[in-house]
């Protein structure tokens, strides 16, 4: 039986899936067997690939990797509104180098979406500088790093992942040698006000009112500095339970969480109620991902928890993450915060160097950076520590 909070939420999900059966029925009806190329001739649609993840979840339909499968059937659609001369270069540049790439990347790991963005978006952006070059009546083969400058002026930072396509295409010879100008590296900006950091952190840890899923979320960003799209990878061989201590693998060691935040994450592994269960899956049915998606057989997705975390919790990530990381390089050497949180060294090295080293020059610049140790928070923050405790 179902109390009067659950019916909204019910109905949606009845009639989502209302939808995809409706689809599902009328391509049986029609094809008798669906193939994914039967599902790929479809409007991409939200219904569509719902239906598509249901079918390989059922064994009706062999796995594909989807990011990377996708985005060459979008690749069909946007070559065929451009002129065809452009659209050749760019068929030879996505298949060969950015879509391979993404399928030997999704032959070591599993994809995830931000795979599908990285990649279409530098399609588009070859796209808008050849169709730039068009317009200025330049020929590709004879643009010149002042050309290159030019389109690139104004424009912003995500533009230099134009380097991509421009190295590419001079190995095809279809390019002279260009590079994208260097631009000196920021320090980070924006950081989470002290006191609205802790009492989001308090938040998580003792608001009912809250999702579930957004407490354990919160306070893994709050307290480690982790990414939304590291979280939603995370799988339940990543966690390990004991009596009352927890400890999960967020780089190469395993990382020893506080007990209220233990006691959130067992919640979350353990109870049905917590895991927003996909439609078609039986709920006793166990998902190994720690963060399980609507969808049968794959993880939550990043950029949705990004908006529940900014519009329900009023985390805002980066500027969370920035705090949590000035928080941790003050106290961890930069090769024990890289192992334990699984940054790249370079990273650590740099948050560790405005944090200690860089300290007085960094907070002179910075000013909305204080010292934690000084503030009013709580006395009892926790500070990782490897399992042993050995290396902090």
């Amino acid at each position: 039986m179902l109390n009067s909070d659950d019916v909204p939420r019910t109905t949606r999900r009845l009639h989502f899936s209302a939808e995809w059966t409706k689809r599902l029925a009328e391509l049986t009806s029609e094809h008798g067997t669906i193939t994914h190329e039967i599902l790929d001739n479809l409007p991409q649609t939200a219904h569509v690939h719902h239906l598509r993840q249901v079918l390989v979840h059922a064994g009706a339909l062999p796995p594909r990797d989807e990011e990377v499968d996708s985005t060459a059937v979008w690749l069909n659609h946007v070559v065929a509104g451009i002129q065809p001369d452009i659209a050749r270069i760019i068929r030879q540049y996505a298949s060969w180098s950015v879509l391979r790439r993404a399928r030997r990347r999704g032959g070591r790991e599993r994809s995830d979406r931000s795979v599908r963005k990285h990649a279409r978006r530098r399609i588009m952006l070859a796209i808008e500088l050849l169709t730039w070059l068009d317009g200025q009546h330049i020929q590709p083969e004879a643009m010149n790093q002042a050309d290159l400058e030019r389109w690139l002026n104004g424009k912003s930072p995500g533009y230099r992942r134009i380097q991509d396509f421009l190295s590419w295409a001079h190995k095809q010879k279809l390019l002279a040698k260009l590079a994208v100008p260097s631009m000196p590296r920021s320090l980070p900006e924006h950081f989470t006000d002290e006191a609205e950091y802790w009492q989001t952190l308090r938040r998580c840890i003792h608001d009912d009112e809250l999702a579930h899923d957004l407490r354990v979320a919160g306070s893994l960003i709050l307290l480690f500095g982790q990414t939304p799209a590291r979280l939603v990878r995370l799988t339940q061989g990543d966690v390990t339970f004991g009596e009352d201590t927890a400890n999960v693998v967020l780089g190469r060691r395993r990382l020893v969480l506080p007990s209220p935040i233990t006691a959130l994450l067992r919640t979350q592994v353990t109870s049905s109620a917590t895991r927003r269960l996909p439609i078609a899956q039986d709920p006793a049915t166990s998902s190994k991902w720690i963060f399980p998606s609507r969808v049968p057989g794959q993880h939550a997705d990043a950029g949705r928890l990004t908006l529940r975390l900014n519009q329900e919790l009023g985390l805002y990530v980066r500027p969370t993450r920035n705090r949590a990381l000035s928080i941790l390089a003050a106290e961890l050497p930069s090769s024990v915060l890289a192992d334990l949180l699984g940054l790249h060294v370079g990273t650590a090295n740099r948050w560790t160097r405005l944090a200690k080293a860089d300290w007085t020059a960094f907070v002179a610049e910075r000013s909305n950076i204080v010292d934690w140790r000084r503030s009013s928070g709580p006395t009892d923050r926790a500070i990782p520590t490897a399992e042993g405790g050995g290396d902090s």
